[in-house]
């Protein structure tokens, strides 16, 4: 929710300036190719930001400090006491 408040905040000012070209140049084919371009490779690129800059795992993340660290390695111990084994049974649910 955090990411969604700052993104919003960036993208006011430049929405005004991206909608003054799209009534300028709207109806050239070739800036519409190119404003479809620009958004897919900014999508790409936060999708490896995302892809490559996120820890698996809470308790390896690099942005928690080692007390961080640790509450995440005890809270994952606590889940794992109450939800029992991480296998799933498939055979425990039938229709019939």
């Amino acid at each position: 929710m955090g990411s969604f408040r700052w993104t919003v905040s960036l993208a006011w000012p430049a929405g005004g300036n991206y909608m003054k070209l799209l009534v300028i140049y709207g109806g050239r084919a070739d800036f519409i190719r190119w404003v479809y371009i620009i958004e897919g490779l900014f999508s790409v690129v936060c999708a490896l930001a995302v892809w490559f800059g996120l820890p698996n795992d809470p308790t390896t993340a690099w942005f928690l400090n080692e007390e961080e660290r640790e509450m995440m390695r005890t809270r994952n111990l606590q889940r794992k006491k109450y939800l029992g084994s991480c296998q799933y049974a498939t055979n425990s649910h039938s229709i019939y």
